[in-house]
């Protein structure tokens, strides 16, 4: 997580809980999506031009970027998340963080900056799903 964004969240007063992972916690994450995407990542600056190569279902949704963002995408996707599932957020190869679905959900416009934020993986463990964001509205994901 970028620091400016923490500190955004302390001027605010706003609480956000999420675990940043160490590097071994990032390579697990990494590791379990190439297993399950039957290709080959790795920690590099690569992830997501790989990543991109098989997430081929995609969708717009150009209010991505907005504070109900997440909530669109959720509905949208019609998926159907328990508040407490876990969801890695995959900055970009050096950095993963771990949040609870809820928290994304309530606190996204903390979360996702489209102006700063040109992509992100959210990955659904506990449900085997993946969805690519970019910051210009296109929507990769894919069932794993």
């Amino acid at each position: 997580m970028e620091k400016f964004k923490v500190e955004i969240w302390r001027k605010d007063k706003v609480e956000i809980i999420y675990q940043p992972l160490n590097q071994v916690e990032m390579q697990e994450v990494i590791d379990n999506i190439s297993k399950k995407l039957d290709i080959r990542l790795c920690c590099d600056s690569l992830l997501f031009t790989k990543l991109s190569e098989v997430l081929i279902d995609q969708m717009i949704l150009l209010n991505i970027n907005e504070p109900d963002g997440f909530e669109c995408l959720v509905s949208k996707l019609n998926l159907n998340i328990p508040r407490d599932i876990v969801v890695d957020v995959i900055w970009n190869y050096d950095s993963i963080d771990c949040f609870e679905f809820d928290v994304l959900k309530k606190s996204w416009e903390y979360i996702w900056y489209g102006t700063s934020d040109e992509m992100c993986l959210l990955y659904f463990p506990d449900i085997n799903f993946v969805i690519m964001l970019t910051d210009y509205g296109t929507i990769y994901y894919k069932w794993l």
